[in-house]
């Protein structure tokens, strides 16, 4: 360490102003690392795995450099739908109790710079399409078009949790069609599921907005009907998306073992929903984001599984 502080200062670097510089740096990165949500990113992947599974239908023909731009268009469009999402938003995040010390409000981090990020994934997420197929490059801008539409929804429809559905639904449809440059049954149905499970988890996560939105004239599925009704929802919805799940086994040609999955995420909802009835929606919303990533993984896994005992 010594020897480290000689050459330090022998080039005309001091070690305070190099740890200083460092921590800065660093502390930029985790601010931009907030602001995207990259957690968000990772839980949403395993769908688009899903898709390219079903798409291939077999682990023979695998294409790895499919799979390398199909990642790289699902971090692109999904860090450009957050990036957006947060920078409409900012000024009524900057109101909202729960939300105004968040990076972007709070001025922690700079719209300008905010902005860059967009535009880098917006192109990200077009040049990958594009490397894919004709396809996918010409139904990228509604998709993204799509995205943003959805971050002004709370504006002037109860019905943003079902945009917000469609947003995640993407993932697995879009993956099918980057592999095979058409759009079939069953990425369809696998959407739905994730439309379903998205915007149920969605009118929960807005209930603790509820008294805000009330007051300042903003729109969720909770302020319109009301906590009770909307519990009585996501119970339809969770219920609607393990349907989903269980007809993809019927539809697709995989084996006995995917049904692993639907019964795990069955599991995982059924008791979201138990602790809802005992503990009330107050803190649902953090514990069971992170349960979250345990719904895509697991669909994830037996399908994979499926294929590989097939």
């Amino acid at each position: 360490m010594k020897k480290l502080k000689i050459w330090l200062i022998a080039n005309g670097m001091s070690t305070t102003s190099n740890c200083l510089y460092c921590d800065q740096r660093l502390n930029l990165m985790m601010k931009f690392v907030s602001v995207l949500k990259l957690n968000e990113t990772l839980f949403a992947l395993p769908f688009a795995y899903s898709g390219v599974l079903l798409a291939y239908n077999g682990l023979d023909v695998i294409e790895l450099s499919k799979i390398i731009w199909i990642t790289l268009a699902m971090f692109g469009a999904r860090t450009f739908g957050m990036v957006m999402n947060r920078l409409i938003d900012r000024h009524i995040d900057g109101i909202n109790p729960r939300t105004k010390d968040r990076d972007l409000p709070s001025g922690k981090v700079k719209v300008s710079s905010v902005i860059v990020i967009a535009l880098l994934a917006l192109f990200l997420f077009m040049f990958s399409a594009f490397k894919l197929n004709d396809l996918a490059f010409y139904l990228a801008p509604f998709a993204a078009i799509y995205m943003v539409i959805y971050s002004y929804t709370k504006r002037f429809t109860w019905g943003s949790c079902f945009w917000l559905g469609g947003v995640l639904a993407i993932a697995p449809s879009g993956a099918w069609i980057g592999i095979n440059d058409s759009l079939g049954l069953e990425p369809v149905i696998l959407s739905l599921a994730v439309a379903f499970w998205a915007a149920s988890f969605d009118i929960i996560y807005h209930v603790q907005d509820l008294d805000f939105y009330s007051d300042k004239k903003l729109y969720s599925f909770s302020s319109k009907f009301g906590v009770n009704d909307s519990l009585k929802l996501t119970k339809i919805l969770d219920l609607l998306a393990v349907c989903m799940l269980v007809l993809l086994g019927f539809v697709s040609s995989i084996g006995w073992v995917y049904f692993i999955g639907p019964i795990i995420v069955g599991c995982i909802l059924f008791y979201k929903h138990r602790f809802i009835r005992y503990h009330g929606v107050d803190g649902v919303a953090v514990k069971f984001f992170r349960l979250n990533s345990f719904v895509s993984v697991s669909i994830f896994c037996s399908i994979l599984a499926s294929l590989l005992i097939i």
